[in-house]
């Protein structure tokens, strides 16, 4: 979930050091966001957009006819204000091939 790092990186700078509660949603616009995380590749494009439709907090514009498609991700006001959760920390982290097969074992065990 490298862009959902890149995504609370951007809300916290456009945040600052406000602690009340946000008066409007934080928008972004999807590409530019999986860019900046480098996310490049379309299979990891595709499981960065599932990641964000699991993720309930998030609410997700896709385009007009190619309902498909991304274009910008919110995180709305009342998401911030009512789940009155606090990051603390993140951490990103490039994983090598093997830790993530081990790490991912058992969901390839489940299929």
């Amino acid at each position: 979930m490298i862009w959902l790092a890149e995504f609370y990186r951007r809300w916290k700078l456009a945040r600052g050091r406000r602690v009340d509660v946000a008066s409007r949603a934080f928008s972004q616009d999807w590409i530019n966001l999986l860019e900046s995380a480098r996310v490049f590749s379309a299979e990891d494009q595709a499981t960065a957009a599932r990641e964000a439709e699991a993720c309930g907090m998030l609410v997700l514009k896709r385009h007009r006819y190619r309902k498909y498609l991304i274009e910008r991700v919110t995180l709305p006001v009342a998401s911030v204000s009512e789940a009155k959760l606090r990051i603390v920390a993140a951490k990103i982290v490039k994983v090598s091939r093997e830790l993530a097969e081990k790490h991912y074992n058992e969901l390839k065990e489940n299929k």
